[in-house]
């Protein structure tokens, strides 16, 4: 037999060299009797790169876990180890300047480009989901009375893990990240990386009650919905939580699970409006991760039937509907409304998923069979409707990456993840720890936009009380001579708040296909109103990851605001700088 050999590169030496020398040297250190978690952790942090970092990680946790940390320390231990100097950037024009989306690559994200989504069939390119600053592992999660996260299950390494939460909420874990914002009257540059450097500060959520800069900040998965004791929580295959969420109904409907609960943060939507802009390098996000912003639809059915539980549409209707979406099943009443608020119309089904959509033929003709995942069966008429809404969480379960939607990103009717978290799913998202105060000056004629936010769960209230903290850079403009969306063309962020999200330009030549490529939505007076971020099933080119509608009372609920989940933002602290 000839032994076939081949010689070895420069490279694979020495890759092997080094490892030889670094486990030559994890042995000498035990046997001088000085290992133990720093040693062990230097070990990898040496040798982890982004190439190899799911591999490393989960040989670094098998030996990590030696039952003497909880899985809160194990995973801060695993951040702490991941040490990078790069920075990446992204420069945009100033909208007086320019009013164009498109941004331009700085700093280490030149060499890695745009990002391109992907779908549960296709793999797009995602040149930063391994990088230190932007790797992510998702994990089950609860909050502590000193409102920091406790992790209950890691997935990749923990066979308790799952989406499902039956351990906890689900989560994205993320290492806590450093940002510099600057802004020369022309340009405006976004820096994030995960080393501290002069000149940058942290993102919100990385600040713990204390002060103290965390290891890792936890962004939830979904958007809330309904775990089996029927508390609010974040986890796959759950309802969408509307009809009844307002700002000031669901902070006692968080407080069920306990006071450091709240609803989702505006940290957590700038979070999104970071990544995006960084990983993509557009101000906006609409017509790359579009979101569900154009999914109205409302049919009759075409025929009536007894005892069923699907809903009989021409082929034409049903072709424009999604498998795995949500709708409701019902009728006029009495009324005439086809409002979907109207109790009437999901009388005989209330947010349930379409299983299929199939060919039957039905005394001689042929319809298009829409299948709803329910075991309530139903009777329909001529004057029956089935409406979309909002879809549950999950929706993007398969999507092969971290950013994506199921089939495609850019139909506008499906929701997307962006750095796993899922977004923009048919209904606005309840921004918990804002409230907005519209202020008329009707001397000058102008209205002013001043958010202010409470940093602890427990503060949250159904008022401005003196927990909340005012925006440095309130928005004023002259007074809406009607309720109208204004194209947003920047935003106004703050080393001091970095958690606001205010306009700092509307109109003046900003449009759907320029700036943010979002809106807000204004009143023609004033008073407290929610943040209702992002966008419903039917407001197309207004809505965006910045979009904001001030136009609903603290206590509007409605079927297409939605209650978000809470992550570290929940609970912050001010950073002393």
């Amino acid at each position: 037999m000839q032994l076939i050999s081949h010689p070895a590169t420069e490279e694979t030496l020495q890759k092997v060299a080094a490892a030889l020398e670094a486990a030559n040297s994890l042995k000498a250190a035990e046997l001088a009797g000085t290992t133990g978690a720093a040693i062990y952790d230097s070990f990898y942090a040496a040798n982890v790169t982004p190439e190899n970092i799911d591999d490393m990680f989960v040989s670094w946790w098998h030996g990590a876990d030696d039952g003497n940390y909880t899985k809160t320390q194990l995973l801060a231990r695993w951040f702490n180890l991941l040490q990078s100097d790069k920075t990446f950037g992204v420069k945009f024009y100033d909208f007086a300047t320019s009013q164009t989306t498109e941004g331009e690559f700085v700093e280490d994200s030149k060499a890695l480009g745009a990002a391109k989504p992907s779908t549960n069939t296709v793999v797009g390119a995602d040149p930063y989901c391994k990088q230190f600053a932007f790797w992510t592992v998702e994990c089950e999660y609860e909050i502590d009375t000193n409102g920091e996260i406790e992790i209950k299950s890691v997935d990749k390494v923990d066979g308790l893990f799952t989406r499902a939460g039956t351990n906890g909420m689900v989560g994205v874990a993320q290492k806590s990240a450093w940002m510099s914002l600057v802004d020369d009257g022309v340009n405006w540059w976004k820096y994030y990386r995960t080393s501290r450097k002069a000149g940058y500060f942290p993102l919100p959520e990385c600040v713990a009650p204390d002060g103290t800069i965390r290891a890792f900040m936890v962004h939830a998965k979904y958007m809330g919905g309904l775990d089996a004791a029927g508390k609010p929580t974040s986890a796959t295959g759950l309802a969408p939580l509307n009809y009844t969420y307002s700002h000031n109904s669901q902070i006692a409907e968080w407080r069920k699970r306990g006071a450091n609960y709240a609803g989702i943060s505006i940290c957590d939507i700038a979070f999104r409006i970071h990544m995006f802009q960084l990983k993509y390098g557009k101000k906006g996000n609409s017509g790359t991760l579009e979101g569900c912003t154009s999914y109205n639809l409302q049919y009759k059915a075409a025929a009536a039937e007894t005892g069923v539980t699907r809903v009989l549409l021409t082929e034409e209707q049903a072709n424009n509907l999604l498998v795995g979406s949500s709708v409701i099943v019902g009728d006029v009443g009495s009324g005439t409304s086809t409002d979907r608020g109207t109790a009437s119309m999901y009388k005989l089904a209330k947010n349930v998923r379409i299983k299929s959509i199939v060919s039957v033929t039905v005394s001689g003709t042929v319809y298009k069979a829409v299948n709803l995942d329910t075991d309530t069966t139903f009777d329909t008429t001529t004057d029956t409707y089935i409406s979309t809404m909002p879809w549950w969480s999950g929706s993007c379960d398969d999507v092969q990456g971290v950013d994506g939607s199921p089939t495609s990103c850019t139909n506008g009717k499906e929701p997307f993840i962006i750095q796993g978290l899922e977004s923009q799913p048919g209904g606005y998202a309840v921004v918990a720890d804002i409230i907005d105060t519209l202020t008329v000056d009707t001397d000058a004629n102008t209205m002013t936009i001043a958010p202010a936010t409470v940093r602890l769960a427990k503060n949250i209230a159904q008022s401005k009380s003196a927990n909340y903290i005012d925006t440095d850079k309130p928005l004023t403009v002259p007074k809406p001579a009607s309720w109208a969306w204004h194209y947003i063309g920047d935003l106004a962020i703050s080393k001091a708040h970095p958690e606001f999200t205010t306009p700092s330009v509307i109109d003046n030549g900003t449009s759907s296909g320029n700036g943010y490529k979002s809106a807000v939505y204004l009143p023609t007076s004033g008073g407290s109103c929610e943040w209702l971020s992002w966008s419903s099933l039917y407001d197309h080119s207004s809505c965006g990851l910045a979009c904001a509608n001030l136009s609903c009372g603290l206590g509007n609920a409605n079927w297409n605001l939605l209650a978000g989940a809470p992550g570290s933002a929940a609970n912050r602290g001010e950073w002393a700088g």
